[in-house]
């Protein structure tokens, strides 16, 4: 079968349209994973963002009740360090 130019052409026309569209393909599915992994990043944000606010909030918290016991253990009328030295 004697190949001539029209032919030639056309399978290379074809093989560069196959071509094409694998390499569009791989640069589609190339920058969904860069999406995804952008996704990941701001929920990884997100959560840590959320426990720094947790950890503050229950810091605060804690930071309140020692005051509190500071101000009991301090205050005369409660007289806990009577009730200590008596102990020792």
């Amino acid at each position: 079968m004697e190949m001539n130019l029209w032919m030639f052409l056309t399978v290379g026309a074809v093989f560069v349209g196959v071509f094409l569209m694998i390499v569009a393909t791989n640069a589609h599915k190339k920058s969904l994973k860069q999406l995804e992994v952008e996704e990941l990043r701001l929920a990884k944000s997100n959560q840590n963002d959320e426990i720094e606010r947790t950890v503050d909030k229950k810091f605060k918290l804690l930071e309140e009740r020692i005051k509190t016991l500071e101000t009991i253990v301090t205050d005369n009328n409660y007289e806990l360090n009577k009730e200590i030295s008596k102990l020792k």
